[in-house]
């Protein structure tokens, strides 16, 4: 995939409200679920926290793509002129 591919992709993916209404959901669940575990459960804890971040780094990934080609072309235009 092409660097234009993947930022039509990217802008494709963040446009999509089913996309970003289950990465909502996803990320509530596993915070309710990490919130009603108890102090003794700590394993299940740090799990959870850690589902929390990938949720986040997911979506990051998928902006940093779209910002990325924004930047480049910035850059593209401010060469012009």
């Amino acid at each position: 995939m092409n660097k234009q591919e993947r930022f039509q992709a990217a802008k494709d993916i963040m446009a999509n409200g089913l996309f970003n209404d289950a990465i909502n959901d996803m990320k509530d669940q596993l915070y309710q679920d990490w919130i009603n575990t108890t102090e003794h459960e700590t394993a299940s804890r740090e799990q959870l926290w850690m589902k929390i971040k990938l949720a986040e780094k997911l979506r990051g990934e998928i902006v940093a793509i779209i910002e990325d080609d924004a930047i480049a072309n910035h850059i593209n235009n401010l060469k012009e002129i």
